[in-house]
């Protein structure tokens, strides 16, 4: 699978309450396509630890200065 395919599997599956399963496929896509300043966003969307969490922003704000729901977040 690609990492687009794993990346709107893993938004579908977080949308639908699934964080477990969107965590993991999201995981698994930015392995293949580290540069994706969206999937580092919906990672955090995953995260309960605030740290982590502000690690997967700083990291998506580092690819995408512009990137305005790492911004919002």
């Amino acid at each position: 699978m690609n990492a687009k395919t794993l990346f709107n599997q893993g938004v579908s599956a977080i949308r639908k309450k699934k964080n477990g399963e969107g965590r993991r496929l999201i995981k698994q896509s930015l392995k293949l396509y580290p540069q994706n300043d969206s999937g580092w966003v919906w990672l955090a969307r995953t995260e309960t630890d605030p740290e982590r969490k502000r690690r997967c922003l700083r990291q998506a704000l580092k690819l995408n200065a512009d990137n305005l729901r790492a911004q919002a977040m």
